[in-house]
């Protein structure tokens, strides 16, 4: 089956969490002396998530409750960390714009998600089941095919049966005026 095919879904939804955990507003317990002044800001990580997001409801083939999983998750813990960061400093009455901003952001990427990703499994159960009503009617036409030239061999002998069919397959433009009568003798 396409039991590989998940592996590798999961496998790049594992890398797209840890690229988006690196850009998250934290400093992982990481101390530089030097860049001290510089504090992270709430905007940190959004266009990692945004990015990663958009990739799992665009292009893996995954259920529905799996990339909203994703993409709520992931949006959830980035604006619970911003507020955490910016909380530590009292920053948050000053930046709660951006913070808003990001919600903004963060809700449309999901919703603009959710909605390709329905639109291409509609897509892809319509081509499945025009494929399979394109089959049915293939074997559908086999066998009556088959019904019709039991039928033809029942009433015709099978040498002319096989010279008619060999006529009509054949492209010729005055097809319809050969005439298929042979004389037999000794017939009683």
């Amino acid at each position: 089956e396409d039991l590989y095919l998940n592996y590798v879904c999961y496998t790049i939804i594992f890398f797209c969490t840890a690229f988006c955990v690196v850009g998250l507003p934290v400093s992982f317990g990481l101390v530089y002396p030097q860049f001290e002044d510089m504090q992270h800001v709430e905007v940190e990580g959004v266009w990692q998530i945004v990015f990663s997001t958009f990739l799992v409801y665009s292009m893996l083939p995954l259920r529905t409750w799996v990339a909203i999983s994703y993409g709520v998750l992931l949006s959830c813990l980035h604006t619970i960390m911003s507020v955490v960061v910016m909380d530590s400093d009292l920053r948050l009455l000053a930046q709660w714009q951006q913070v808003a901003a990001n919600i903004l952001i963060l809700i449309t990427v999901n919703l603009v998600g959710i909605f390709i990703h329905n639109l291409t499994e509609e897509g892809q159960r319509r081509a499945f089941l025009d494929t399979r009503d394109c089959i049915a009617a293939r074997l559908e036409m086999e066998d009556e095919n088959e019904k019709l030239e039991r039928l033809l061999l029942s009433v015709l002998p099978q040498h002319v049966a096989i010279e008619m069919k060999a006529d009509i397959m054949s492209p010729v433009e005055r097809q319809f005026h050969k005439i298929y009568i042979q004389k037999h003798e000794n017939v009683r």
